[in-house]
């Protein structure tokens, strides 16, 4: 897995996505990014497939897989940019043609039919687009046929994947074990704010409240969620780690969260839990605080 924090660095990450010609400072940046990952056609053993995704929405992964190839396909290279964001599909939208048929179907052919890949008005630069399927995919069958698919599209220099954010998508992570590299999005500034936030404020509630009122949102101008915020303050990949299967591995990123930050975030989270779950914050604690819930998820306190 390749992942590049220093993407916070790039122009407009973060902005709408809207399909522009590239400024030479905006080609420069993704022309010097696709050098550092070995696949600007220079190095003995280039990288074919990329997957770009971020940990959660609004980090500019559609935005950062669209200029990435363009810029790609500036250079000669044929590039297929491929929308596998079937919770927020954009690729068909940003260049102007058909939602599908498209990967829903061509995973669904079994292999039977050619891939739908439509043309693009940039030379060089073809889409297969999320195709016309509704809800998530099957992964058991899925996978398998994702293999396949990825297989049949030798033609292709380099292949690029907008992939969901894994925090909401973990069959992202399912779908990046088939691709040769993937590219993990971080607005690294953000991060540390909320981290910073968090220990100003006490209270994730109180950090939703303040984020909005400081218009840092979600992808679609949606508020980040409370469990959003729950898994970004403990999410190890911010300290330059990775979580699997209950064990942490060093990463092959940089940290952007320090670790006296991190510490000090991860003991306010222990106390807030002890403080939930005996009442501690209550005027009146409760021996039920923390148990009863709304049928929205959300704690009930009593009155």
């Amino acid at each position: 897995m390749i992942t590049q924090s220093a993407l916070r660095s790039l122009p407009h990450a973060n902005q709408p996505l809207t399909l522009t010609s590239q400024t030479s400072e905006s080609q420069h940046y993704y022309l010097t990014l696709l050098r550092s990952l070995s696949i600007a056609g220079t190095a003995e053993s280039p990288i074919a497939t990329l997957g770009v995704t971020s940990c959660y929405p609004g980090e500019g992964v559609s935005t950062v897989a669209v200029q990435l190839s363009m810029a790609a396909a500036a250079t000669g290279m044929r590039v297929l940019l491929v929308d596998l964001n079937w919770k927020r599909p954009t690729i068909h939208s940003t260049f102007g043609v058909e939602r599908g048929p498209g990967l829903s179907e061509a995973l669904a052919s079994e292999g039977r039919q050619v891939p739908p890949i439509q043309a693009s008005h940039i030379p060089n630069l073809s889409l297969l687009t999320v195709g016309n399927f509704v809800g998530d995919f099957n992964l058991g069958i899925s996978l398998e046929r994702m293999a396949g698919l990825i297989r049949s599209l030798q033609d292709y220099d380099l292949i690029v994947c907008d992939l969901c954010e894994s925090a909401e998508a973990g069959p992202s992570l399912s779908l990046s074990s088939l691709l040769e590299g993937v590219l993990l999005v971080i607005e690294a500034e953000r991060v540390r704010s909320i981290y910073r936030a968090y220990l100003d404020l006490g209270t994730v509630r109180l950090v939703q409240r303040h984020l909005e009122a400081e218009g840092i949102v979600g992808k679609e101008n949606r508020p980040l969620g409370r469990g959003a915020l729950f898994h970004l303050l403990q999410n190890r990949i911010y300290r330059g780690e990775v979580a699997h299967r209950g064990s942490v591995y060093p990463g092959e990123h940089e940290a952007i969260v320090d670790a006296e930050l991190w510490a000090a975030v991860q003991q306010r989270l222990a106390e807030s839990r002890t403080d939930r779950r005996l009442g501690g914050n209550a005027r009146h604690p409760s021996l039920l605080a923390g148990m009863v819930t709304s049928p929205a998820g959300e704690a009930m306190v009593p009155t």
